[in-house]
C-alpha cells in the first residue's frame, strides 16, 4: 500500500465515521421527546423537581 492510498483511506474512513456520528447525533435527538414524556408533567413534578434541585446537599464529604 503506497502512502497515497494509505492517505485516501485514512479521509475516507474518518469522513464515513463523521457522518455515521451525525446521522446518529441527528436520530437520538429527534427521538428523545418520544422517551422523555415531557408532555405529561405537572405542576406539582415541576415543583417537586425544583425542590430537590434547591435542597439537594450533593456528595457528602467525609
Amino acid at each position: 500500500m503506497t502512502k497515497n492510498t494509505a492517505r485516501n483511506w485514512f479521509f475516507i474512513g474518518s469522513f464515513a465515521c463523521m457522518i455515521v456520528f451525525f446521522a446518529l447525533t441527528i436520530h437520538t435527538m429527534s427521538t428523545i421527546p418520544a422517551y422523555t414524556n415531557s408532555d405529561k408533567l405537572t405542576e406539582e413534578v415541576v415543583a417537586g423537581k425544583y425542590f430537590w434541585e434547591k435542597y439537594n446537599s450533593g456528595p457528602s464529604s467525609i
